[in-house]
Parts: structure tokens; sequence; C-alpha cells
């Protein structure tokens, strides 16, 4: 069985619909890294570090097989991120950030293909991802905004 060197936490697993399976960890260097395996769990490949991201908190396969990792960026910055992939986990852009979700929670796909993101440790936040014209989505405004 193959360890991850310097793992702080696993956050997120997901198994995609080629039953590919995919590891949101964080690490004690303070990056977010996705790892996937093509072999049942046998192996695992690391992805690059995503952004500044500390975390990857959630993952999600979306419309199409395009996967999702919601990643948080530290402690007082205010912001999340929300990575895209179209290559199962080879390489991921920017999808596009929370502002005011100074913590990723949870992705969700809904039967009719649309995503949301929950967020928040100051304030509790809902956002929905919009088609960006370029076969991807791009996170905007939150839905809900309540502070506790």
């Amino acid at each position: 069985m193959q360890v991850f060197d310097n793992p702080a936490a696993v956050y997120a697993l997901l198994e995609d619909t080629n039953q590919n399976l995919y590891a949101g960890l964080a690490f004690t260097d303070h990056t977010g890294r996705v790892f996937r395996s093509f072999d049942g769990g046998q192996t695992w490949e690391p992805s690059a570090p995503l952004g500044e991201s500390q975390a990857v908190r959630t993952l999600l396969e979306g419309p199409e097989g395009r996967l999702y990792a919601g990643v948080d960026v530290g402690p007082g910055t205010f912001t999340s991120y929300v990575y895209t992939s179209a290559d199962e986990g080879g390489t991921w852009q920017d999808g596009g950030f929370l502002y005011m979700a100074d913590a990723m929670y949870d992705l969700l796909l809904t039967p009719e293909g649309k995503i949301y993101a929950a967020s928040g440790d100051t304030y509790g936040v809902i956002f929905r991802a919009a088609p960006s014209g370029t076969g991807g989505y791009r996170v905007y405004l939150p839905l809900v905004l309540r502070s506790f």
C-alpha cells in the first residue's frame, strides 16, 4: 500500500463514472493537492498544488466528466476557489473564486446540471456556478449571505 508523504489531512474522496479514485488532501507544507488512482487505489499520482490552496476540501464530478475541486486558501483571506479539470485530474484550471468564503465545505450537482458551493466560517454562503461560455463554469455572486 502506498502512503502519502507528509499529509496533514484527507478531506475529500471521489469515485468518478470511470471508477477512477480521487483524494483531496492538505499537506504539512500548507499546500492542497488532488491525488488520483486508475487502479483501485493501489497507486496514486499527485497533482501540482492547486494555486495557493492550503486544502482540497471537496471533490465533484460534473457534467461531461469535468472534475471540480473546492479549496481553502487559508484563514483571514475570505476567499476560496474552485478548480476544474477536463482530463481526469491531469491538469487543473482556476474555475472561479468565492468571495467572502474563508472555508469551502461542499459542492453539489443538481439533476438539472447546476452546481452549488457551500462555504464559510465567518459567513455562511451558498454560491451557484454559471456557464462561462468556454465549456466550463464560473462561480459568481452568493445566493445566501448570513452572519451568525
